[in-house]
């Protein structure tokens, strides 16, 4: 059984929503950087003379580079809203608990509890600063590494590694997160 107490901080969920976002729109952000590496490529060419010049390119790299921080600060509002909401879980205390048949995620200041088999769990992510649980597409859960210790933190991975097995993703276990969708 692994049974520990977490709070979820501000920069823990900036993170996992930044990350979060990258995954979804994993196929967009490779086509912006692929164009903007092709436009910078184009036009170093141009200015060596192996190409013709074209403005064109640049558009589309600006185009891209706006569209990339447009997301970016679209995502961050969203990050400021959730703090300033009413209700947030930011600096709440979460208690975890982890056992072969259940996990039990508690929230005693709100009376909430939740139980689940832990083949409930769609999947995993493992970030630097947080463990990213998905129950649903819609539902996450935050387990931000910085609260753990190591061993509670080796622990947990391993817990998900046995349960979860190609449904863990973990910057020390390299696999490709591909074919994922969480959408």
């Amino acid at each position: 059984m692994l049974q520990f107490t977490t709070e979820i901080t501000l920069s823990d969920y900036r993170s996992a929503v930044r990350y979060g976002m990258l995954l979804r729109t994993r196929g967009a952000w490779l086509l912006a950087i692929a164009v903007v590496l092709g436009a910078a490529a184009y036009c170093a060419a141009g200015a060596f003379g192996l190409v013709p010049a074209s403005a064109l390119p640049l558009y589309l790299a600006a185009a891209y580079l706006i569209w990339m921080l447009l997301r970016l600060a679209q995502t961050e509002r969203g990050v400021l809203r959730y703090a300033k909401a009413e209700g947030n879980l930011l600096g709440v205390p979460i208690a975890y608990t982890f056992t072969d048949t259940a996990v039990s995620v508690e929230i005693e200041s709100r009376g909430e509890k939740q139980r689940f088999d832990p083949a409930a769990i769609v999947c995993v992510y493992e970030q630097s600063r947080v463990f990213m649980m998905y129950v649903s597409a819609d539902q996450v859960f935050l387990i931000p590494r910085s609260r753990l210790t190591e061993r509670q933190s080796g622990d947990l991975r391993a817990y998900f590694a046995r349960h979860l097995k190609d449904r863990f993703f973990s910057r020390h276990f390299a696999r490709s997160t591909a074919g994922l969708r969480l959408k």
